[in-house]
């Protein structure tokens, strides 16, 4: 019978076990600190979320279809948030120049400004980051980069806008380029979210 990481001697006795619960619990922290601002704020983490992405991220991927993706949830969930932020005025629905069917999503100027506090939500994992200093962060930073792509190829992580996954990276053992930039790229300079990537 395999182990599980869920008894606490064979979590104990198997590295790998630990490091999956450590991710756990890494996101367990996550989700309370969002749920501390909805709290807050009078709106759920996923709605937090939507108004995070739609304010940091090009317009072409702030529509319903694109938001379900990015956060792995059905379409209706996306709609049902779309409508509780539009009637609260924290966001507008942008018709779209080509098609009057479809409109892409914007944060109105009171979201933006409660986006101020909200986005710092993170700060205290930040922080924990910071505290590792630059190499131990750099081997965090590159087991992550690596999970986050293999999972994206099981179809587990539907989008992803990482290096590994663009036309444009080439990559020849422990060494890197970007064709698009046109130049060798080290490990910490590799990105999870590139404004600049496209389907391989």
């Amino acid at each position: 019978m395999a182990k599980s990481r869920f008894k606490p001697e064979h979590q104990n006795s198997d590295l790998n076990l630990k490091v999956v619960s450590g991710l756990e619990r890494l996101g367990e922290s996550f989700r309370h600190l969002l749920w501390d601002q909805a709290k807050t704020h009078g709106i759920s983490p996923i709605q937090i979320q939507i108004l995070l992405f739609c304010s940091n991220h090009d317009s072409n991927y702030n529509t319903v279809s694109y938001l379900a993706l990015e956060f792995n949830v059905t379409k209706a969930t996306i709609s049902d948030a779309v409508r509780v932020l539009v009637n609260k005025e924290l966001l507008q629905k942008i018709p779209s120049a080509s098609d009057q069917r479809s409109y892409w999503l914007k944060p109105t100027p009171v979201a933006l400004q409660k986006l101020e506090s909200i986005a710092s939500f993170d700060k205290e994992i930040s922080k924990e980051v910071n505290d590792l200093g630059p190499e131990k962060s750099k081997i965090v930073f590159e087991a992550i980069s690596q999970m986050i792509f293999g999972l994206h190829k099981k179809g587990i992580i539907k989008v992803q806008r990482q290096c590994q996954a663009c036309k444009f990276f080439d990559q020849n053992k422990d060494t890197y380029y970007c064709q698009l930039l046109e130049m060798p790229l080290k490990t910490e300079d590799l990105r999870l979210d590139c404004p600049e990537f496209e389907t391989q």
